[in-house]
């Protein structure tokens, strides 16, 4: 069963039909999303800057729009009623029997008008984000400007794998983000492991993507190594992924190559102010 993430995590890095199953033993962890107000700590792509979210208060935010009922009770509510998330049901294994649609709406404290919308499909035993504003790519499109000069052309498949991720396409935006894991997290791996006493490189050089990720184990992000799934996604060969595996470990990869630039960049920053200290003690 696919764990549900914490409210800030799933409004902010799920993706879209990430379906998520409801059991009495994670059916706190589902309320917590339907009750969440806040805060969201995010971009806002309004104010271009990191701001916090809190619920909007309307007359729209989370109502449902569709009859629901709960496991173990006979009388429905029509479309018009709101959904109680100040109380817990009377059963905590208490699940949604028919389709809903649910929202949600935060506000920017620094601009109450500029907002974030949330559109949850509720079913029988599970839930998915099936929409938002603003998208995840429109969220994520400052965090990678820093890296523009280290990514160089790869810049724009790492944009192009966030906008598809942001709409629900697992295995194209999986396509051009192992690109760049292969870029930035590979090919350091392999820079280092090359030099080591033993490396075969010969045996390398005669390995697909798969074989060549075995023999860079020691050497790859251990977050990374240690997931089994998420290992066999990056081995894996195009034709035998699905959308809702790629979706699932999507924000994974992504934070595998953020954390992988963060220290390229960082060690350029170093070598930088080094080269102008020099060159002011010089003078």
């Amino acid at each position: 069963m696919k764990k549900i993430l914490s409210p800030q995590d799933f409004f902010l890095s799920s993706g879209l039909y990430v379906n998520y199953e409801i059991e009495s033993s994670s059916i706190n962890e589902f309320l917590a999303i339907l009750r969440f107000k806040g805060p969201l700590d995010s971009y806002c792509h309004k104010c271009k800057m990191d701001s916090v979210f809190l619920e909007k208060e309307n007359e729209s935010s989370g109502r449902v729009k569709a009859k629901f009922a709960l496991v173990g009770r006979t009388r429905q509510r029509e479309s018009t009623n709101s959904l109680n998330l100040t109380q817990k049901p009377e059963k905590e294994e208490s699940l949604f029997e028919n389709i809903e649609i649910f929202e949600k709406e935060f506000s920017c404290t620094r601009n109450g008008e500029h907002i974030m919308c949330f559109t949850l499909l509720l079913l029988k035993n599970s839930f998915q984000k099936i929409g938002q504003y603003p998208s995840i790519y429109d969220l994520n499109s400052n965090t990678f400007i820093e890296y523009k000069k280290i990514l160089g052309t790869h810049f724009k498949e790492l944009q192009s794998a966030i906008r598809l991720y942001s709409n629900g396409v697992g295995i194209g935006s999986y396509v051009y983000l192992r690109r760049t894991v292969e870029n930035f997290v590979i090919k350091p791996a392999y820079e280092n492991a090359k030099f080591v006493d033993g490396w075969d490189e010969e045996l390398y050089q005669s390995k697909k993507f798969k074989g060549r990720v075995v023999l860079l184990k020691e050497f790859l992000p251990d977050f990374i190594v240690e997931n089994s799934i998420l290992y066999s996604i990056l081995s894996a060969g195009i034709h035998s992924l699905d959308d809702e595996y790629c979706l699932e470990y999507f924000p994974v990869l992504l934070n595998c190559i953020e954390n992988v630039l963060f220290d390229i960049k960082e060690k350029e920053d170093r070598v930088s102010k080094r080269k102008n200290l020099r060159n002011s003690l010089s003078m």
